[in-house]
């Protein structure tokens, strides 16, 4: 008999079954010694139990990460949990299970619990070929867990310490043989629970390794992030900051096109057009600084720039697209060479009158803005980067990548049924015509392009570095203890540039300086899938990074991920 993908996996009798959660002691220790959780415990939000011992200790690190410091083993009643079962909607959209997101979005924001199956661990929380289950409980679920289901507390807290101990002593037998003795649940059948009106869900889910930590709250954004690989996605990373601290950072997959390199924690990888909005910041900074006026001409930083009637043109032009001076028309061993590439764009005329129409500067928009920065700083603007944003950060993101991160690199993987000459080009049908030189995929991978600074092109990082840093433009200029630039001067960033249809990408687009505006968020995609946007009125970044490309018009994956968090922030 084929052993099931999906399996719950408990300590229970005929009328209870455990549970586990972690808290910091202010929670957990109360709940142990009373048997009931204290009025510190939120009601209010959603909270995750856990069958499975391992998995417990896999996500709360053996009870050592901080905030779940008292590991609690929950005595619940069984009809308890079922009922949560048999009531649960699966936590993120999955395509061929829901009919559609809206159906989904609607059975979520009903259903009082949540099922989300995630990779079983062994003694060394090692990831098993199989999932056990997460349950996550919300509304009147929470209340009747904690009033009605909750039979006894106990803090396990010194099981979790002794079987970690054993595990490192390396005596495996000995951890073994103090593990619960758990064993297979009679769980209602997979068409009872996980969506109920699909009558499929429970067992349909993603097989996807995802590795790293989230909150709980935000469960639907590795889900997102695994269902993507499942499809057949090479590697990639996800990171949701909220009020400048990570509650999502997450990878999985491979970083090589041959799927033999696992993507690890410090996998880097060339976001393509994400690169801007690191370009965008450091110009916002000057202007913060005082040493960069947007509404200047752009010859009185870079007075060659005024050539073929360019004298016209404003710095907040550039940032917005709006400069005339889209293509870049010169071989790509050029791009290579900062001052020919710089001399090459001071000499052309615009296509147009600047600031009357924007056309998607996909590659000269880096240098120049970033020869404006050079002409004001000295330096280059991967070293301007590298000294005022990412280093003050400690954010591992690089523009201009030096030879000791090369083995960190996850190479560009085209979409299926293309090679390494596939181009980028606009994802709409309706763009001019343009006679730019093709940037090929194996250009991006080759050494030449992660050495030289092509800031709109060029940014090697990963999600958490991503987030990272456009964190300082949700959180008003400031982050962890470090201010980069003041809140009036992250609202720049907002200020409407251009609205309307865009002539190099075919459709509409409203540009603020040095970012795309949507709505209350605003921040950019990169050629591929690579994603960074940021709400201010939520303090919240999402990044999300991969080695994998899909043809645009078939590419969703950045907007799901998206969604997701936004379903977490719900929870706050």
């Amino acid at each position: 008999m084929e052993e099931p993908q999906r399996r719950i996996r408990a300590l229970y009798d005929a009328s209870t079954i455990t549970v586990y959660q972690a808290y910091p002691p202010e929670i957990g220790l109360p709940a142990a010694r009373d048997g009931r959780f204290p009025a510190a415990w939120k009601r209010d939000r959603m909270t995750w139990i856990k069958p499975s011992f391992l998995w417990m200790m896999y996500r709360c690190g053996w009870g050592e990460k901080a905030g779940q410091e008292t590991v609690l083993a929950v005595e619940i009643t069984r009809d308890g949990f079922e009922w949560a079962l048999e009531h649960a909607c699966l936590s993120s959209y999955t395509h061929g299970v829901h009919p559609d997101r809206e159906t989904w979005q609607r059975q979520l924001r009903r259903a009082p619990a949540r099922v989300q199956w995630d990779p079983e661990r062994d003694l060394r929380l090692r990831a098993l070929p199989y999932r056990s289950l997460q349950l996550g409980l919300t509304g009147e679920a929470v209340r009747r867990y904690a009033d009605e289901w909750t039979v006894a507390v106990r803090d396990v807290t010194p099981l979790a310490h002794a079987v970690r101990a054993h595990v490192t002593g390396g005596d495996l037998d000995a951890a073994a043989r103090l593990l619960p003795t758990e064993r297979p649940y009679p769980a209602p059948t997979a068409a009872e629970f996980g969506c109920p009106s699909s009558g499929r869900a429970g067992y349909i889910l993603s097989m996807a390794d995802i590795q790293g930590s989230y909150d709980d709250l935000f469960v639907a954004v590795p889900t997102a992030l695994a269902a993507s690989l499942d499809r057949g996605d090479a590697g990639g990373s996800v990171a949701v900051f909220v009020d400048g601290e990570p509650v999502v950072d997450v990878w999985g997959g491979f970083a090589d096109a041959e799927r033999t390199v696992p993507w690890g924690r410090d996998t880097i990888v060339n976001v393509w057009s994400v690169t801007k909005t690191m370009t965008a910041l450091c110009s916002l900074l000057l202007a913060d600084r005082g040493d960069l006026d947007p509404d200047a001409p752009v010859a009185r930083y870079w007075p060659e720039f005024a050539a073929a009637g360019k004298d016209g043109v404003l710095v907040r032009h550039l940032l917005a697209h709006t400069a005339g001076l889209p293509d870049w028309d010169g071989p790509v061993a050029e791009l290579y060479d900062w001052q020919a590439a710089t001399a090459r764009l001071a000499a052309r005329a615009p296509q147009w009158e600047p600031g009357t129409a924007a056309g998607y500067h996909s590659l000269t928009q880096g240098f120049l803005v970033g020869e404006v920065v050079r002409r004001i700083t000295g330096r280059s603007p991967g070293e301007f980067f590298a000294a005022e944003v990412a280093g003050p950060l400690g954010s591992d993101f690089h523009m201009g990548l030096s030879a000791e991160h090369d083995h960190r690199v996850a190479a560009t993987v085209p979409p299926p049924g293309r090679d390494g000459d596939y181009r980028a080009s606009a994802p709409a049908g309706d763009a001019v015509a343009s006679a730019a030189t093709p940037i090929r995929v194996r250009d991006g991978n080759g050494v030449a392009w992660r050495r030289a600074q092509i800031p709109a092109a060029s940014g090697y990082g990963n999600a958490r570095s991503v987030a990272l840093v456009q964190s300082v433009m949700a959180c008003g200029g400031s982050l962890r203890g470090v201010r980069l630039l003041s809140r009036a001067g992250c609202e720049r960033a907002r200020e409407e540039q251009f609205s309307g249809e865009d002539r190099v990408l075919g459709m509409p687009v409203t540009w603020g300086l040095g970012y795309g505006i949507f709505g209350g968020t605003y921040g950019w995609g990169g050629w591929g899938g690579s994603l960074v946007m940021i709400d201010p009125a939520a303090r919240m970044a999402v990044a999300y990074v991969t080695n994998q490309m899909r043809d645009p018009a078939d590419d969703n994956r950045g907007l799901e991920i998206v969604m997701a968090a936004y379903e977490g922030l719900q929870g706050l």
